[in-house]
């Protein structure tokens, strides 16, 4: 993971990726939004050739602030999205977190979600299958008890594994 602050290769990756924006709609309804990235390069190594590295640049935060009406009576609704993924960009996890007192900048309780997938192996480990969800799980971060839970089979194949990639 490269820093597009400090590299300046890294940063060509990211240079037309939206940074931050500010949009007023229907005079009362301003939003802004901030976006954090992570870059994956490679190949790693002293033998790798500068000419041969790659960059991604991969989205990792998103903070959304809504604000609606005057600044007196405001309410504000404050969404920020985490992102994590594995080492061939499938989304793992997905934290997700709603509205706050505008006044203390607390939470206002029950509008979190986590999101977790796991994903299927393939059963010839020189298979380019991945990608393929096993599983997909919603919960509240602070209690691992799933809201929904979603299992997803291939080929006739037990859970967790991926052949042709055709559900069954």
């Amino acid at each position: 993971i490269s820093d597009y602050e400090t590299d300046p290769e890294a940063a060509r990756a990211c240079a037309n990726a939206l940074r931050a924006r500010e949009v007023r709609t229907g005079g009362s309804v301003l939003s802004r939004e901030a976006h954090d990235y992570q870059i994956e390069s490679g190949p790693d190594g002293i033998a790798a050739e500068a000419t041969d590295r790659w960059y991604r640049c991969l989205l990792s935060e998103t903070r959304i602030e809504t604000i609606e009406g005057d600044e007196a009576a405001r309410t504000l609704r404050k969404e920020e999205r985490s992102y994590s993924t594995d080492g061939f960009f499938n989304l793992l996890q997905l934290d997700e977190w709603g509205a706050i007192d505008p006044v203390t900048g607390n939470n206002l309780g029950n509008d979190e979600r986590r999101t977790v997938w796991t994903y299927a192996a393939p059963t010839d480990p020189d298979s380019p299958r991945v990608g393929y969800p096993a599983s997909v799980t919603v919960m509240t971060p602070t209690d691992p008890t799933p809201h929904s839970s979603r299992r997803f089979y291939y080929d006739d194949l037990p859970l967790g594994q991926v052949d042709a990639g055709q559900l069954s």
